[in-house]
This record gives structure tokens, C-alpha cells and sequence, in this order.
């Protein structure tokens, strides 16, 4: 994506140029042959709509994408905010093998893979929905969801199939799996 926009950009800064260079020469050339200038006038003024179309798609594109980052930053920053920040507190000393068993003896340590389980099922569906950007995201968190997921299918164990435990599971699990497939 940054490669064609950067492409995109090139071409519309040479396209600025040569309708600048091409409608002064032009202007100049004409400026006293008014039949001509009202022969290029169309051509002219069709330059110019294409370079507004292409100008206006380029916004679009980069506001777009300016957007999915800002966004992706956000998700980070309630990596820092409650519930998750006490979740992390409550996880943090233990080992990942050790995550399993704490859960079935601390009810806090369930909550907290609970919380930090929905972080990670809302990121996965932001990303999924195109809301946020994948590789921000993957660079953070990656090992974070590596630790944890035994823990999280764990939790999900005991729940009926068609319950919400499990659909936030098969979204961490799809997105475990983009994340483990190099770009």
C-alpha cells in the first residue's frame, strides 16, 4: 500500500507540473491567436477535473489510512487503562504455563484473563473490520497474545459452543494466526 501510494504521489506532483508548465506554454504561445485558446480551453479544462479527481482520491486514500493508525494507536493506549492495566498487574508475576492453574485457583486471576481476553477480541474484530491497522498492532502485543492464549483457551473450555466465550476465541485465534504469517 505505501509503495502505490507513493507511486500515486509521484504521478500527481509530475501531472501538477506538466498542466502548470504545459497551460503556461501554451497560455503564451496562444495569447494572441484567441481561436486557438478557445480550441485548448477544453482540453485545458479537462487536464485540470483530472488532476481535482485523482487530487480528491488521494485525500480519500491517505485520510483513510491516516485514520486506521490513529486508531490503531488507541487501542494501544487502553492497554494502559482500566480494567486491562489491573488485569496485566494480576497476570504479570505469573508464568504462561502457570496461567491455566492460577485461573482455576483465583478467581481474580480468571478475571483477569477475562478483561484481557475482550482487549484482545476487540482488537481482533478492529482489525478484521479494517477499523485499525495489523502491523502496529502485532509489533505490541504479538508476544503479549503468544503468553496468554493457552489461557484463553482454557477459559473457553467449559463454555457451551455457541457461546460469546467461544467466538472471541476463534477471533483471537484467527488473529494469533496473522500475526505468526509474515507479511
Amino acid at each position: 500500500m505505501k509503495t502505490i501510494m507513493k507511486s500515486l504521489k509521484a504521478f500527481l506532483a509530475f501531472l501538477t507540473v506538466l498542466i502548470i508548465a504545459g497551460g503556461t506554454l501554451l497560455s503564451i504561445a496562444v495569447y494572441k491567436d484567441v481561436d486557438a485558446l478557445q480550441k485548448w480551453a477544453p482540453a485545458i479544462t479537462a487536464c485540470v477535473a483530472i488532476l481535482a479527481l485523482v487530487n480528491a482520491i488521494v485525500i480519500v486514500v491517505v485520510s483513510d489510512d491516516r485514520a486506521r493508525v490513529s486508531n490503531s494507536f488507541e487501542i494501544a493506549r487502553r492497554w494502559d487503562e482500566e480494567p486491562v492495566l489491573s488485569a496485566r498487574n494480576a497476570i504479570r508475576p505469573l508464568k504462561a504455563a502457570a496461567i491455566p492453574d492460577a485461573m482455576k485457583d483465583s478467581e481474580d486471576v480468571r478475571q483477569a484473563i477475562i478483561h484481557v481476553g475482550n482487549f484482545f477480541w476487540d482488537m481482533a474484530a478492529a482489525i478484521e473490520t479494517g477499523w485499525a491497522h495489523s502491523s502496529y498492532l502485532a509489533l505490541r502485543f504479538r508476544k503479549t497474545l503468544e503468553r496468554l492464549y493457552p489461557a484463553l483457551v482454557e477459559l473457553t473450555a467449559n463454555e457451551p459452543e455457541d457461546s460469546s466465550a467461544h467466538d472471541a476465541l476463534k477471533s483471537m485465534t484467527k488473529l494469533r494466526q496473522r500475526w505468526s504469517t509474515p507479511a
